[in-house]
């Protein structure tokens, strides 16, 4: 005779039987527990089926020693407070009951398949049912009952007692442990070892990462929105001189379409810094108090290959590819600084835009979208405020400093661990997704609605293309037998006087003093003819249209027929 302990519907059993006995017979004969038959004895039929550590196993073969230290699930675990398991209720419920001997052991393999997958196919339903017989019907009743309880399972998949929660957590002060106190109670056969080997890192962790990657998945997709409407803008005003600004001085003129892929350009570097973070993003996985997965090497008596195996599975499940390779208590917070950084490029390059809107809207070349019966001001009623610019470049300045928690948090990390980063990040964290998501949707409305006034973009061009063409203009005069240092003396004398002439308030009369200097030698109409704004844009159209070629498979994500983002 020996001792032997096993956990018994999440309860810790201790036996005391021959080494040779069978799991079956000490279930039947030491503990009284009858719903695992004996059908054959030798594996053939199923009768037996009980669950050994999440796989289905035929009890009547398993010798006792091997399920020593084990998670054993029997028939008589699934019920609660009275209440059938939802499998036990959907045999029942589909007829899927005859003499009832091989139905516990069916539906012992039933959960075994349903705790991996609540979508099975038909082939893995029979596959998961191969090992029952059932000398009393067919299977076509039993396949359903499965099918069924799947469905049922999946509509209570979420269903947490939040009171309860709440309660323990007043009485322990703990929000982890609260919750699986929870979830003990209601999956009571688990409750033995729910969080065995784990810490409050193992929830916590690894359900910030999921949310952080599903965050800039989403922001993703927004970026893209926005990416998409700027290609239109850039598109349709490709060709549109405009009047460059350098220092905000005039200068040499440029398109309206090569500023918007300006801002693209900004943009799209956000959508691969992006990429980057999301491709080098790793899940935590569950390796113990201080990273060295110790627990586990007790736990799985020191196979090293069952934890690498045990975390590829976790992060599987979640849909990351991988673990960080090495981590103390915590994920590396290094990862929580390039995800805030991320955030702080996109608020830079949305700054940016939004600034250069506001610039140009003070003399109305470029105007953010204004509802027919929207108030720009209390007092001033004619005023057209960019007040949609103005919040993105307040909320893109607030993500810039938001995004300096992070690194000084990752720089303070002491050994495997310290908590002055949990308060921290709490908060600057969700503040900056939800921030960027803010400026994103802002950025959406202002580009989807941005309007150009071509009269103005052009008066304030050709305001100041005299100016601008007198290079070319000199270049003509030298063709014609001019002397080109005293040209350049002629247009900076001339250009003065038009520009004196301008401080006082009146137009600029710089052609006509060039026409009437018989030195440069060029009539006015001759001039006139050198005053075509498209002959100083240099390539901007071209530019425009190669860059947005370069975006088009890109720009294709953004776009669906229903009109939904998809990534």
């Amino acid at each position: 005779m020996e001792n032997f302990s096993l956990y018994i519907n999440g309860v810790l059993r201790t036996v005391c039987v021959p080494p040779q006995w069978t799991l079956l017979r000490v279930l039947r004969e030491t503990l009284g527990l009858t719903g695992a038959k004996n059908g054959c004895s030798s594996g053939d039929c199923g009768a037996c089926r009980v669950i050994l550590d999440g796989t289905a196993v035929n009890a009547c073969k398993v010798p006792i020693k091997d399920a020593a230290g084990h998670r054993v699930e029997t028939i008589e675990g699934l019920s609660r407070n009275g209440q059938l398991h939802p499998i036990q209720q959907a045999f029942i419920d589909c007829g899927a009951v005859q003499c009832g001997f091989c139905t516990p052991g069916m539906v012992m393999s039933a959960k075994a398949l349903l705790d991996k997958t609540l979508h099975p196919s038909d082939e893995e339903i029979r596959e998961a049912l191969a090992p029952n017989l059932c000398r009393c019907t067919g299977y076509y009743k039993i396949e359903e009952a499965v099918r069924e309880a799947a469905r049922r399972l999946e509509a209570h998949i979420t269903d947490i007692d939040y009171d309860v929660a709440a309660q323990r957590e007043r009485e322990v002060r703990h929000d982890v442990m609260a919750h699986i106190y929870a979830y003990g109670k209601a999956a009571p056969s688990a409750a033995g070892v729910l969080h065995l080997g784990a810490t409050s890192c193992y929830v916590t962790d690894n359900a910030d990462l999921i949310l952080y990657r599903d965050g800039l998945v989403y922001l993703r997709a927004q970026l893209l929105t926005v990416l998409n409407n700027l290609a239109a803008f850039a598109k349709k005003y490709a060709d549109t001189p405009a009047l460059g600004y350098t220092h905000y001085q005039p200068a040499q003129p440029v398109t309206v379409g090569k500023r918007a892929v300006l801002w693209m350009q900004d943009f799209l570097a956000d959508v691969e810094e992006l990429d980057h973070v999301l491709s080098a993003l790793r899940f935590l996985g569950c390796r113990g108090t201080t990273g060295t997965e110790a627990s586990f090497m007790d736990l799985f008596d020191g196979n090293e290959a069952k934890i690498d195996e045990m975390n590829r599975r976790i992060a599987a499940e979640f849909g990351f590819s991988a673990c960080f390779p090495v981590c103390g208590q915590t994920y590396p917070r290094k990862t929580d600084s390039r995800i805030l950084g991320c955030l702080s490029g996109i608020a830079q390059s949305a700054y940016r835009m939004a600034n250069d809107i506001r610039l140009l809207q003070h003399d109305r070349q470029l105007e953010e979208p204004f509802e027919a019966d929207q108030i720009g001001s209390s007092a001033m009623a004619y005023k057209r405020n960019p007040m949609r610019c103005e919040r993105i470049c307040s909320l893109s300045r607030y993500m810039i400093a938001d995004a300096m928690n992070a690194p000084m948090t990752a720089s303070v990390q002491w050994l495997e661990r310290t908590l002055d980063d949990s308060a921290n990040r709490r908060i600057a964290m969700p503040e900056g997704f939800l921030c960027i998501d803010a400026v994103l949707r802002l950025c959406q409305n202002v580009t989807a609605g941005l309007h150009v006034n071509e009269a103005i973009v052009d008066r304030t061009l050709r305001e100041y293309l005299p100016f601008l063409a007198t290079e070319d203009l000199m270049m003509e005069a030298v063709k014609r037998g001019g002397d080109r240092q005293q040209l350049h003396e002629v247009i900076r004398r001339h250009s003065m006087a038009a520009t004196k002439r301008m401080k006082e308030g009146l137009p600029c009369d710089l052609l006509d003093r060039l026409a009437g200097d018989p030195v440069f030698g060029l009539s006015r109409s001759e001039l006139e003819q050198l005053m075509e704004p498209r002959l100083y844009i240099g390539r901007c159209p071209q530019q425009v249209r190669k860059f947005l070629d370069a975006c088009t498979p890109l720009l294709r994500q953004a776009q669906a027929a229903d009109g939904d983002i998809r990534i």
